[in-house]
């Protein structure tokens, strides 16, 4: 695969994934200075 698609496949991947539970949990569980509570979605 070239870079510029390898590039632009990563950066729709994490727009996906910043949409997620998960990522809120992140987000929480660090400035609450806690573990997360993964649910994998």
């Amino acid at each position: 695969m070239p870079l510029a698609a390898s590039v632009e496949l990563d950066a729709a991947t994490q727009a996906l994934l910043m949409n997620g539970e998960d990522y809120a949990e992140f987000h929480a569980s660090f400035t609450e200075k806690r573990p997360p509570k993964w649910r994998g979605r």
